[in-house]
This record gives C-alpha cells, sequence and structure tokens, in this order.
C-alpha cells in the first residue's frame, strides 16, 4: 500500500496526492482513481465530535448520524463494507428552521495492514432525503431554478449549498448514479485482485 493514499486529500479524483511519479504509479496499481470518495487520515489525528458539533452550533446548525448494521465482504487483507446511516441535519433555508434528513449508504475499502484493519476510502451514496420545516405554521419556499441542479436524492443536501451561491465539488453520489455504479464496480474489481 502506498503510504501517500492515507494522506487526507479531501475527495480526490487522481486516488493520490504524492508529488513522485512512482508513488503515483504505485497508487493507480493500488489505489485506482476514485473520484467522489473520500480520503481517511492516517497518522494525524481526526477531527474531534465536539469540536464538530460546536462549529455546528455556533453556524446554527445541528447534525447527527445514525448508523445501522455493515455488510462485510471480505478477500484476504482487503475487504468491502457497506453500512447504512441516517443523517440528520438541522438549519435555516431561507429564514426557515428545517430539518432534513439523509438515508445514505457508504461503501468502505478496507485493508488489513501491519495486522490492523484501516479504512482506505469511503463513497457515501445518497438513496433519499427530505426537509421539513420545524414549526408547522412556517412555511418554506424554494427557489424554482435550483432544485433541478441537485442530484435526486440528495437535492435536499445540496439545495443550501446552491442557495448559499456555492455548490458541492463534488456532486454527491446517489446509488443509481452512474458515478457510484462505476466506483462500485471499480470496488469489486479491486476486492477480487486481493486473492
Amino acid at each position: 500500500m502506498c503510504p501517500s493514499a492515507w494522506r487526507f486529500s479531501g475527495f480526490s479524483t487522481t486516488g493520490c496526492s504524492a508529488g513522485a511519479t512512482a508513488n503515483r504509479r504505485r497508487c493507480a496499481r493500488c489505489s485506482p482513481p476514485t473520484a467522489g470518495r473520500r480520503r481517511t487520515t492516517r497518522g494525524s489525528p481526526p477531527t474531534s465530535s465536539s469540536t464538530s458539533l460546536r462549529n455546528c452550533r455556533r453556524q446554527g446548525r445541528l447534525s447527527n448520524h445514525f448508523t445501522g448494521p455493515s455488510r462485510i465482504r471480505l478477500n484476504g487483507a482487503r475487504a468491502l463494507v457497506e453500512t447504512q446511516s441516517v443523517l440528520m441535519l438541522r438549519t435555516t433555508l431561507h429564514d426557515v428552521e428545517v430539518d432534513a434528513s439523509d438515508l445514505v449508504q457508504y461503501l468502505d475499502r478496507i485493508v488489513l495492514e501491519d495486522g490492523s484493519w484501516r479504512v482506505l476510502d469511503r463513497l457515501p451514496r445518497y438513496i433519499q432525503d427530505r426537509f421539513d420545516p420545524v414549526r408547522r405554521d412556517a412555511k418554506l419556499e424554494l427557489r424554482d431554478d435550483l432544485p433541478a441542479k441537485c442530484p435526486t436524492s440528495a437535492r435536499h443536501l445540496v439545495y443550501p449549498q446552491f442557495a448559499a451561491r456555492s455548490a458541492p465539488d463534488p456532486m454527491p453520489s446517489t446509488l443509481d448514479s452512474p458515478q457510484a455504479t462505476a466506483i462500485t464496480t471499480d470496488a469489486k474489481e479491486w476486492l477480487a485482485e486481493a486473492a
């Protein structure tokens, strides 16, 4: 496993953040290009959940993830793990306090390295989502032009970013999108190569 593949690079389109050509070739072999996947951190402390929670509260948001059981496919020192999760977010949109909920399925590639299992990368695939005003008497009016720009199963996750004049990069993958299908196929091939 190429050590550079463990560096946090946010969403990566190359699969490697190393500067050396040799490392890039090595990463392409052990970790193919992964547009839309999030790289994990190795060797540096993760952001503490209490810090993240404080930042969300400071910005007027509150979020929670509820994770279900995992389905694990194991082949030697590699594993694919699928886990469903519900993301719940409270935020303000167009001056209306709303609760957003998203049903997400994570696809994790995991490797056994030095006797420990480590997450190589994670692809969130969005299944469905919704907005609900917190107050029953509140009326939320969405801009007509923005929902069409958002992926079907992640509209309510992406809409607030467009409304704030920013766009997610890359766009979240929905479970049945061509991007998620290609990455799922690549991940299955990656698992089969372990033998």
